[in-house]
């Protein structure tokens, strides 16, 4: 169970690092 949390929980952490990459390099190059 406390593996399954921390995989949704690292995914939930990639998920978020590209969705601000993406919104950063959409202001960059708007």
């Amino acid at each position: 169970m406390h593996r399954r949390f921390n995989a949704a929980t690292n995914e939930h952490r990639l998920y978020l690092t590209h969705a601000a990459k993406r919104e950063s390099a959409g202001r960059a190059h708007p």
